[in-house]
């Protein structure tokens, strides 16, 4: 349900039931609109019913034109939106295979869903085929893994390639629709001897909006606008202001070292970093994937989680894509494992003086930091510490600063 989820509008168990709902609506509307029968959709190839083409086509043209004005507008941030990686040749392949299916039994998957739920027995055998390729296909993945990943683009975008603007490839997309319906409703006309003058007024006013889209389209910036009513600007602002997303190094320690407080630690570095070291417990989810969709049920389902990498900098980027994302159960290693190996194992502790007003403290600090350092290079097997986190002395803030 796009954005209603992540902005908390509504709860991601009602986000299951409306797409049951929306689902069953679908075919429903597919069904009425003649699409479950193999006759509707087979008339594309053979030029008689040019439906099916015209319904694909406004509808990415719907998709592109609501992602496009609500990037813009703050609704939703495209820059979030989970793009397929792309592999040529399974595309290629795949796009073979689809056609022909198309062609020889008369439906996509979808539409053999709905025409199988009217009892259309040429659809229950479509599906039939569709669970038998569906299972000799992962059966035999080892077999057809190397073609499948062949020549890996990754999640690439059309205009990016084409080296041209979003608004421009929206642009031209839709002129190309506009002229798509012009020349199928010909061709329609033609085989099934339709006079033109018949068809073509109910055209004028939908290339007529059509064509006001577009020229909007290719004039809107590709930067958001806003996130809802607070700028991004502010947002981010006030994320960095809020410093209770801190866990310092001394309290992760002790929870790391007492198993009764385990926390959720997530490791954002390389694999390579990640195998070197890394925290007791941590699974690594590098930098790029931490919105990824196959961890955010991940995130959302733990109370607590704990980020880090080597210092707070990229600690900061994935919080902060991770907020955007709806998902608000996140604090961050302070100073990252840099921090953490320095108080832990380097920090010089000989220079102590007695006088000072926090000794004491700083004293419990030095005999929890070095049983820490002992515990985690594994000479040390008790997992409860007898010792507590010593609370920081109390300071007279002043004003000031960075």
């Amino acid at each position: 349900m796009g954005p209603l989820v992540p902005y908390g509008i509504i709860s991601g168990e009602f986000n299951f039931i409306i797409a049951i709902i929306l689902g069953v609506a679908f075919g429903f509307i597919l069904e009425q609109a003649g699409f479950g029968s193999s006759r509707k959709l087979a008339g594309v190839f053979y030029g008689y019913d040019f439906v099916v083409l015209r319904v694909f086509f406004t509808a990415a043209i719907t998709a592109m034109t609501g992602l496009i004005f609500g990037n813009y507008f703050g609704i939703i941030d495209i820059n979030m939106v989970y793009i397929n990686p792309t592999f040529v040749w399974s595309i290629i392949i795949g796009g073979v295979i689809m056609g022909v299916g198309f062609v020889v039994g008369g439906f996509c998957p979808g539409t053999s869903l709905a025409g199988a739920a009217t009892g259309k027995i040429d659809a229950m055998f479509f599906i039939g085929g569709i669970l038998i390729g569906v299972l000799i296909f992962g059966e035999m993945f080892p077999v057809f893994e190397p073609l499948y990943k062949a020549n890996a683009l990754g999640p690439i975008k059309i205009y990016n390639t084409l080296g041209i603007s979003q608004g421009l490839f929206a642009f031209l997309l839709i002129i190309i629709a506009v002229v798509a319906f012009y020349v199928t409703r010909r061709i329609e006309n033609k085989i099934n001897k339709i006079p033109a003058a018949e068809s073509t007024h109910s055209y004028a006013f939908a290339t007529a909006v059509l064509a006001i889209i577009a020229a909007i389209i290719l004039f809107i910036p590709a930067e958001r606008k806003n996130k809802g009513s607070i700028s991004y600007a502010q947002e981010v602002d006030a994320i960095l202001k809020d410093n209770s997303r801190f866990i310092h190094t001394d309290e992760l320690a002790f929870n790391l070292m007492h198993h009764d407080f385990n926390p959720v630690l997530v490791d954002i570095r390389t694999p390579e970093e990640y195998e070197n070291f890394s925290l007791p417990g941590a699974i690594n989810i590098r930098l790029k994937d931490v919105i990824a969709p196959q961890w955010r049920d991940f995130f959302r389902d733990n109370e607590e989680v704990i980020i880090y990498s080597n210092s707070s900098v990229y600690t900061e980027d994935a919080y902060i894509l991770l907020h955007q994302a709806g998902i608000e159960n996140i604090r961050i290693l302070q100073g990252g494992l840099n921090e953490f190996f320095y108080l832990i194992f380097e920090e010089n502790h000989e220079a102590l003086n007695p006088k000072d007003p926090v000794y004491k403290h700083k004293m419990d600090m030095h005999r929890f930091r070095a049983r820490a350092a002992k515990y985690f290079q594994g000479t040390e097997t008790d997992s409860k510490p007898s010792l507590s986190v010593p609370s920081a002395p109390k300071v007279i803030p002043v004003e000031g600063g960075c």
